[in-house]
């Protein structure tokens, strides 16, 4: 516990010299509380208190763009309530931050294990070529979408996560996998939003233009 680096964030705060922008990112702060929340209203755009799959899609958009079999895999596996007017289902406050937590922290253990039970369609306990197939082709549909071109193909993907995996078993990933591998904040970007997946496949570029500014 003492060497977590959420009990160093906590301790910031007695830091007589933390500047108000430090404050506006530690989790623990006042300051931070209210910005997740003020966010949480912009999202809300029927204002009942509650967040549609529809409004939850807009999260920090354009920086993040989740696709919709992603965001409709949040709402079949937390927990929801049912709007009377709309029928849909809906989050509440606190699975957007449970969502929120994953998100900014996605390499840490817990939030792999968030994620790890959306990419599990068949709660087997593993996931195939057929799991990573259908969240990445949600990736490339979102591309078109955008009118971007993707520049690759879903097979090349897929073998290239297994790759960067190289599971105990070179057919499937099991949660172990994904937390002993050491890139599984990178594998969730790229199965889930099209921004990451973007800055993985030109990171060779985007080195080389940090480079040219410094």
């Amino acid at each position: 516990m003492l060497a977590h680096p959420v009990l160093h964030e906590l301790l910031e705060l007695r830091r007589p010299d933390i500047t108000p922008r430090e404050l506006r990112v530690n989790w623990f702060s006042l300051e931070h509380a209210e910005q997740l929340y003020l966010e949480y209203l912009e999202l809300d755009q029927d204002q009942n208190g509650m967040l549609s799959s529809a409004e939850l899609s807009n999260y920090r958009c354009p920086t993040v763009q989740l696709t919709p079999e992603f965001v409709d895999r949040i709402f079949q596996e937390c927990h929801t309530y049912r709007n009377r007017e709309s029928a849909q289902s809906e989050i509440d406050y606190k699975a957007y931050l449970d969502f929120v937590l994953a998100m900014t922290y996605k390499g840490t253990p817990e939030a792999l294990a968030y994620f790890w039970r959306l990419l599990d369609l068949r709660k087997a306990g593993r996931i195939g070529t057929f799991e990573v197939s259908y969240f990445f082709r949600a990736v490339i549909d979102k591309f078109d979408e955008l009118g971007e071109e993707p520049n690759c193909k879903v097979e090349d993907v897929v073998d290239e996560i297994f790759d960067m995996v190289a599971p105990a078993d070179p057919m499937s990933i099991t949660l172990r996998d994904l937390l002993e591998c050491k890139v599984g904040e990178t594998i969730v970007g790229m199965l889930t939003d099209v921004n990451a997946f973007w800055q993985y496949d030109r990171r060779e570029q985007l080195m080389g233009h940090g480079e040219e500014d410094a």
